[in-house]
C-alpha cells in the first residue's frame, strides 16, 4: 500500500499484530481489489499525483509479475514485500518549521518496543527485500529503531537489498557511516533535506543545526 497521506486507511498495527496478518488483513486484500478493478475507493483522489496526472497504468501495461496474476485470478493474497518504506519513528535531531512545532523524541519505552519489533518482524523479511527507503519520518541517525534495522543488513541476510536514504545532515558524519558496514555498496540515493545555502539562514530555519558540522558530513559523503 501507498504513504498513508495518499492512502489514509490502516490495513493493521505494526506493533501488535504480526506482519503476515497485516499485509492479508481483510482491508488489504479490499484494498487491492479496488486498485485491480479501477476503483481507487481508498485512496486520496485529490492530492495522489499520479491520479492527478493520469499517469496510472491500465492493466496491459503492468510489468510485475504478481499484479498481472492477482488481475487475471483475482487473489489479493500476498506472500511477501519488495519494497518498504521505513517511517517508523518520528525522533529527530532537528526541528525545523516545515516540519514540526517542537523537537521530536520519542519515550525511551516505546523506542524499545520499536527496536524489539523491528528485530521480531522485519528481519524475517529482509531475505527477499529488494528496496528500503529509510526514513521520511524522522532522521535516520537519531531514531533507534532506524539504526536497529541498519544494523541488520548486510550481503548474507540480504543480497539483492538496495536502500534509499532520507537525511537532514548533521548527523551523517564518516564516524556514524562506519558503525554501519552492512550498507556499504547497498547504497542506491541519498536525498538531504538543507533549507538554506547560508549559515546564518540554515541555522534559523534548521533549528538546533550546525552549519559547519552540516558541511563537513556533505563533504565526507560527497566522496
Amino acid at each position: 500500500v501507498c504513504c498513508g497521506h495518499w492512502l489514509p486507511t490502516s490495513i493493521g498495527n505494526f506493533m501488535t499484530e504480526p506482519v503476515d496478518g497485516i499485509l492479508n488483513s481483510a482491508r488489504a486484500q479490499k484494498i487491492r481489489q479496488s486498485v485491480t478493478d479501477g476503483t481507487y475507493k481508498y485512496c486520496n483522489h485529490l492530492d495522489c499525483g499520479a491520479m492527478a496526472q493520469d499517469t496510472l497504468p491500465t492493466r496491459d501495461q503492468l510489468s510485475q509479475h504478481r499484479t498481472r496474476n492477482a488481475v487475471a485470478k483475482g487473489d489479493w493474497w500476498l506472500d511477501g514485500v519488495d519494497e518498504i518504506m521505513f517511517a517508523f519513528d518520528q525522533t529527530c535531531n532537528l526541528s525545523c518549521p516545515s516540519c514540526r512545532t517542537h523537537r521530536i523524541v520519542e519515550k525511551v519505552s516505546d523506542s524499545i518496543e520499536k527496536v524489539r519489533a523491528v528485530d521480531e518482524k522485519l528481519l524475517p523479511l529482509l531475505p527477499t527485500l529488494r528496496v528500503l527507503n529509510i526514513n521520511p519520518a524522522g532522521e535516520l541517525f537519531a531514531s533507534k529503531p532506524s539504526r536497529k534495522l541498519l544494523e541488520l543488513i548486510n550481503d548474507d541476510r540480504c543480497p539483492d537489498l538496495v536502500l534509499d536514504i532520507i537525511s537532514n545532515g548533521p548527523l551523517f558524519s564518516e564516524e556514524e557511516w562506519n558503525k554501519f558496514p552492512g550498507i556499504h555498496g547497498k547504497v542506491r540515493s541519498v536525498r538531504i533535506s538543507i533549507d538554506a545555502a547560508r549559515k546564518e539562514t540554515f541555522e534559523k530555519l534548521r533549528r538546533l543545526g550546525k552549519y559547519d558540522v552540516f558541511v563537513d558530513n556533505m563533504r565526507f559523503l560527497s566522496r
